[in-house]
């Protein structure tokens, strides 16, 4: 039977199919797995060395009790119940490692519920278990006494479970434990859960044997880390670096307690694991999480296979829904170091039910195109093709468009490196079949400056389809590159088109950290991604530049017109639509190089408690505007940049931010004096 498959039946006493995943990826977890059955067999010999073999063996000797001479009837009986406790209580350690992460002792217990394996029938299966042996010893041995011993040994463990353990899970575990506790009984199992409980134990004993195969699997849990403007995921394995991935948004299925069908909001990472055990680049992670803050993440979701445009590793992966399907296009790349793209496809992106299509199809490739050059010599012949980003074509309904680089023959024929961003659009109906519309001149190394140009994207203002940014990454660590000009985006033309490559409709490339003020929260990104929501737009990159191993850092982006800031990445933001607030809007009037004084137009559709304040380009506090009620309609306030101690407010770039129950406005302030 298929481990995955066991391990699911052990869960939730059904097989529901499971994610396809690499066999060989135990790696790192394995170990952790490992150490984990280590402290758990050690904290269990101690256990069962004192309570179930050593102070038994001294009931019978204070009570003169031999060793039967034969095997009779109640012989045979009292070793089948011993046996059957013995089977019951391993198979409950075997569930809390694998599960539970942790181990039976209570100074070392589980790092989440354990609702798993026995623990479906009975809530203490274990303490059962042991009560067992110890009368099917008694009965073995016509012991009184020892009997009498493992009445007393079920009576203080109910005690202590009662005192302790129960009240210690209700605080740890809150509503899951209650809910837990409602379904499932202390002690005496349901009429109807005698049925599964000899397959439920058989099922913990098998994944014994495979315990660092199941916890690769597992479902771990992590908390974001604040850094200045944004929160940080990074992955739970210590030595491995996010890199590339995707961000998106969906709903997905989520019944209630009576099994009512719902659904709840969910945001996704789906990334390239690298770094480690992991620096073949040869999986993709998938964390997803209501808020931005707490992930739950699967290690494994996605891996290469034998088929042969990405038997050699995965990367970049970028995620559209089309036609009632989800489709993850990525990078493959085959023995050759050759890279192509391509696509997976899924009924849904889901938490650990998403279950990939078996058919993984190679779309896109450089040979397909007018200007990008297969096996190119200055890369020692392995094609440059990559990065595919893939968005609805705004313009023509039921396409695609494909933004991705490669190679160009420009450069090819320079003799130099470098790679450009080209677009491709899809042929009506079909992910299959692309038309290469060419690429974008103005992201020629000769233009923007880069040697390594990766990670194009595309994004308009605040979901409008207008404003477009075309933004994408300096990589790797190029010479005179220190952190600070890693992204940089180019602004099309009002009125032109996204897939428009023509170069005076694009403007000069600008970096993005002084745009935003110097911000630190992107200092050494890579691969930036932008999410918009319903209500609110998110920026995200890996932080390829920051201390320690790569993480995804996520703002949430303000729009003020076509500009932008960004911002702590809160919930409240993607519900901010529902808000009677989300019309609020902040523009500047009067600020001109010179001016005197800037002026803020502030229209709202109701009188709200919102501030005003003013930020320097250090980030300190240079004016305070309003604290108080923002009056219903269109409110003008005043910023005197002449007088003070000082002469007037030096020249800079500032920040002024307006903040209010239910959403923040920003807007930059150039300053020339």
């Amino acid at each position: 039977m298929d481990l995955r498959i066991l391990r699911r039946w052990l869960e939730h006493g059904e097989g529901v199919p499971y994610e396809q995943r690499l066999d060989a990826r135990a790696g790192r977890l394995g170990g952790v797995a490992m150490f984990v059955l280590a402290r758990a067999i050690t904290y269990a010999t101690l256990f069962v060395g004192t309570l179930l073999v050593f102070l038994p063996a001294r009931v019978l000797e204070l009570a003169g009790v031999r060793m039967p001479a034969r095997l009779g009837s109640a012989q045979a009986l009292g070793l089948a119940l011993a046996a059957a406790g013995a089977l019951l209580a391993l198979a409950c350690i075997v569930t809390f490692v694998v599960v539970g992460k942790g181990t039976p002792a209570p100074f070392d217990p589980p790092r989440r519920l354990v609702r798993a394996g026995p623990y479906r029938v009975v809530r203490n299966p274990m303490y059962a278990g042991a009560g067992l042996a110890l009368a099917g010893a008694g009965v073995y041995t016509g012991s009184w006494g020892l009997l009498a011993y493992a009445l007393g040994f079920l009576v203080a463990f109910h005690l202590f479970v009662i005192a302790y353990e129960e009240p210690h899970l209700r605080r740890v575990f809150g509503a899951e434990y209650d809910a837990y506790c409602a379904r499932t009984p202390r002690w005496l199992p349901r009429r109807r859960s005698l049925p599964a409980a000899p397959g439920l134990v058989l099922a913990a004993l098998a994944l014994a044997a495979a315990a660092p195969e199941a916890a690769a699997t597992d479902i771990l849990h992590v908390t974001a880390a604040p850094n200045v403007s944004a929160w940080l995921y990074i992955d739970p394995d210590g030595d491995v670096s996010t890199k590339e991935f995707a961000f998106v948004f969906n709903q997905v299925p989520a019944p209630d307690s009576t099994g009512a069908s719902g659904y709840r909001d969910l945001f996704h990472l789906v990334y390239q694991r690298s770094g480690g055990l992991h620096a073949a680049e040869t999986t993709f992670g998938h964390a997803w999480s209501a808020d931005l803050y707490n992930w739950s993440v699967d290690t494994a979701a996605f891996a290469v296979d034998t088929t042969w445009w990405n038997a050699a590793h995965v990367w970049s992966p970028s995620i559209v829904d089309w036609q009632g399907k989800t489709y993850m296009f990525y990078t493959g790349v085959d023995s050759q170091d050759d890279q192509r793209i391509g696509y997976a496809s899924t009924s849904l992106l889901d938490t650990t039910d998403t279950v990939w299509d078996p058919e993984r199809v190679m779309v896109w490739e450089a040979a397909d195109t007018r200007w990008a050059v297969p096996d190119p010599w200055i890369y020692s012949g392995q094609t440059q093709f990559r990065d595919a980003y893939v968005i609805h074509d705004p313009e023509h309904t039921g396409r695609l468009l494909m933004f991705y680089e490669a190679h160009d023959s420009i450069d090819f024929n320079l003799g130099r490196g470098g790679l450009t961003v080209g677009v491709a659009r899809s042929d009506s109906g079909t992910v299959d079949s692309w038309e290469d519309l060419g690429y974008f001149p103005s992201t020629l190394p000769s233009v923007t400056r880069i040697g390594q140009l990766e990670g194009p994207h595309v994004f308009s203002v605040d979901g409008t389809g207008t404003g477009w940014r075309l933004m994408f990454s300096n990589a790797g660590s190029p010479p005179g590159e220190h952190g600070y000009t890693t992204i940089r985006f180019e602004t099309l033309a009002p009125g032109e088109s996204v897939a428009d490559t023509t170069p005076a409709h694009w403007s000069a490339p600008q970096v993005l950290m002084p745009y935003l003020n110097y911000d630190g929260s992107v200092f050494g990104w890579s691969g930036s991604e932008e999410l918009h929501v319903n209500g609110a737009d998110y920026l995200a990159g890996f932080t390829a530049w920051g201390p320690g191993n790569a993480a995804i850092a996520m703002t949430r982006i303000t729009w003020n017109g076509d500009d932008f800031t960004i911002g702590v990445p809160t919930v409240t933001a993607v519900d901010e639509y529902r808000s009677p607030a989300r019309g609020v809007r902040m523009s500047l009037a009067g600020c001109r190089p010179g001016a005197r004084r800037v002026t803020f137009l502030i229209d709202s559709p109701l009188a709200l408690e919102a501030r005003l304040e003013v930020f320097d380009p250090q980030g300190r506090r240079a004016a305070s505007l309003l604290a108080g009620t923002l009056a219903r309609g269109r409110t003008s306030l005043t910023w005197s940049l002449s007088g003070g101690e000082r002469g007037g407010v030096p020249s800079g770039v500032y920040f002024a931010r307006l903040s209010f129950a239910g959403g923040v406005r920003a807007v930059r302030i150039p300053v020339a004096r």
